[in-house]
């Protein structure tokens, strides 16, 4: 009997563990509120219907949720300008929930010696929003560590009442090599 009672309780928390795995991969109650808002034929106006009482969830599953799709190498483009000099455009695409949002770029332009970073300045900067979103860019920020130039760009986008922001980085060193961190908003983090 004691092992027909150990076998029943073994089977009961198997049965418990595996309902509360499935649950983990269920969208939780703001991003299905906000599912609900990218399949209206009119999300700014779903997203004003929203109750007060509920908006943190949603704000919150935008923030989580609102991602950066990775767009192809042929709409990246690293060149050199001149003699020491070069440019690294940057272009994505952010999305929810498979839906494409809108687009963010940016531009760094920059000349080195070999050993420090001359000149620079930025190129091509901004966002366009879309499927209810807009999108504002914030004044570029710089930090030249002598070695390379790192360019801050930041872009806010907007449905309604919530807002989500992305920080994006080019970096360009002294002697052309360059890299690109988006969601880095610390210019002095390696």
């Amino acid at each position: 009997m004691r092992f027909l009672a150990t076998l029943v309780g073994i089977f009961a928390l198997l049965i418990g563990a595996s309902s509360s795995a499935s649950a983990k991969g269920a969208p939780d109650e703001g991003a299905r509120i906000l599912m609900g808002v990218m399949k209206s034929a009119d999300p700014q106006a779903a997203m004003q219907k929203i109750p007060q009482a509920k908006r943190d969830l949603v704000e919150a599953a935008l923030r989580r949720d609102l991602t950066l799709e990775p767009v192809p190498a042929s709409q990246q483009r690293v060149s050199a300008t001149t003699s020491g000099c070069w440019y690294d455009y940057e272009y994505s695409q952010p999305t929810l929930y498979g839906m494409k949002v809108g687009s963010l770029w940016q531009e760094l332009d920059w000349c080195g010696n070999g050993s420090s970073v001359t000149s620079y300045s930025t190129g091509s900067y901004g966002c366009t929003g879309q499927y209810g979103f807009s999108c504002t860019t914030k004044a570029v920020n710089w930090a030249n560590v002598g070695w390379e130039v790192r360019q801050l760009g930041r872009f806010t986008y907007k449905i309604s009442w919530a807002t989500s922001t992305y920080c994006g980085q080019i970096r360009g060193g002294a002697s052309g090599l360059h890299s690109t961190r988006w969601n880095n908003c610390n210019l002095y983090s390696s």
